[in-house]
């Protein structure tokens, strides 16, 4: 009996490991798509000069609730997405993109601004919507 329930639980521990190491290895690819689709979507930012290609962009990397909430805020002197009104090939040379640690849907966007040499950090929110991830929401603070 007694060696019944050790190989019980010795199978629970080995079936437990594995799961955990299957949900960090998925973590992990996510989060490596997360910070690729980032990569290329601040790169279209930074490269697109046309206005109606930078709308595309956005609407394909952007959840429609955020798109539409782009539009609705006409008051801003800046971009949200760069918290600059312009963003070029050179921020692109120091752009870097971490994950917060605590919360699994909260990245960090952060490049240094060429001409005041300040770092920019910009906090958002990524979903995943119809098998692509997206930029939900985009923390508005100072600038």
């Amino acid at each position: 009996m007694k060696k019944t329930i050790l190989s019980f639980i010795i199978i629970l521990v080995i079936i437990g490991t594995a799961t955990r190491q299957n949900s960090f290895a998925n973590n992990r690819f996510s989060q490596d798509h997360i910070t690729k689709m980032l990569k290329s979507f601040y790169t279209c930012l930074a490269t697109i000069h046309n206005l109606n290609k930078l709308d595309s962009v956005k609407r394909l990397n952007c959840t429609s609730n955020y798109f539409k909430e782009i539009e609705n805020q006409e008051m801003l002197d800046y971009e949200p997405l760069i918290k600059a009104q312009d963003f070029g090939f050179d921020c692109l040379k120091t752009l870097t993109i971490k994950k917060d640690l605590k919360r699994a849907d909260l990245y960090y966007v952060t490049y240094i601004e060429p001409n005041t040499k300040m770092k920019v950090t910009i906090k958002l929110i990524i979903v995943k919507e119809k098998e692509r991830y997206k930029i939900d929401y985009v923390f508005l603070d100072k600038i």
